[in-house]
């Protein structure tokens, strides 16, 4: 599976939290309860990000809260990232992402 995507982190202050600037990443895997991308800057353990779906036909932007559990750096530029799902998926949600938004039969 690839599917790029947009994701955020929230970024503390003061005054609360904000996000940053969005940045496309690749999903290389997902699970119910959590996601794996490839990106070209590291994010640190704990970092919580807002994952950005694509809407297509059958399904509407969807938007994932992700907590990154796990961070590799490749020595190239690419950083692979493992994240766990705030809300845990069911069945038929990750069916749709993997498959595009058409609905599996």
């Amino acid at each position: 599976m690839r599917l790029v995507v947009q994701v955020r982190s929230a970024v503390g202050s003061a005054g609360g939290y904000r996000l940053s600037p969005p940045q496309r990443v690749m999903i290389h895997n997902l699970s119910r309860s959590g996601v794996g991308f490839l990106s070209s800057r590291p994010f640190r353990i704990n970092t919580v990000l807002q994952i950005s779906i694509p809407e297509t036909k059958d399904q509407p932007l969807k938007i994932l809260s992700a907590v990154v559990v796990r961070s590799q750096d490749h020595g190239d530029g690419w950083f692979t990232h493992g994240c766990r799902l705030e809300k845990v998926l069911a069945v038929e949600e990750v069916e749709l992402i993997l498959n595009g938004g058409s609905a599996c039969t």
